[in-house]
């Protein structure tokens, strides 16, 4: 994690308030998978900023979203 801060990449931003709408449609989108509210934070994340990565242990999932 620090080397990230270090170099400069942005850990989170991210405007919950005004992506709820968004939010809520990817938990209902995929109402058949265990999508949890951080799950459905991290999908519009990568929605919005195509040219970031995330890292996860979650393949199982993540891999569906």
């Amino acid at each position: 994690m620090l080397t990230l801060l270090a170099r400069g990449d942005r850990i989170l931003d991210f405007d919950f308030a005004g992506q709820i709408t968004a939010v809520q449609a990817l938990a209902t989108e995929y109402a058949d998978r265990p999508m949890d509210l951080a799950d459905a934070c991290l999908v519009r994340m990568t929605e919005l900023n195509v040219d970031r990565r995330v890292w996860t242990v979650d393949r199982k999932d993540f891999s569906l979203y």
